[in-house]
């Protein structure tokens, strides 16, 4: 029950990081996690480079860390 909790809450943590992101990145990151969608089929998709695609899911990435290392410490103090 407390794994399960754990995770249902990094789950919630995850959702609210993905939501503050920027729209392009917030849909390179859903089609990429999420969805599994290789860098071309997303570029099909979004009508973009896969050079611009990779930029924008790795500031995704960055901001997302960030964001859940912001709640981990206010969940700590």
């Amino acid at each position: 029950p407390h794994r399960e909790l754990e995770r249902k809450e990094t789950e919630t943590q995850l959702q609210r990081a993905v939501a503050g992101l920027p729209e392009k990145q917030r849909a390179v990151f859903v089609l990429r996690y999420y969805e599994e969608l290789s860098y071309e089929e997303i570029s099909t998709i979004l009508k973009t480079s896969v050079g611009g695609l990779k930029a924008n899911y790795f500031h995704a990435l960055r901001k997302i860390r960030e964001a859940l290392r912001h709640e981990v410490q206010r969940t700590q103090t």
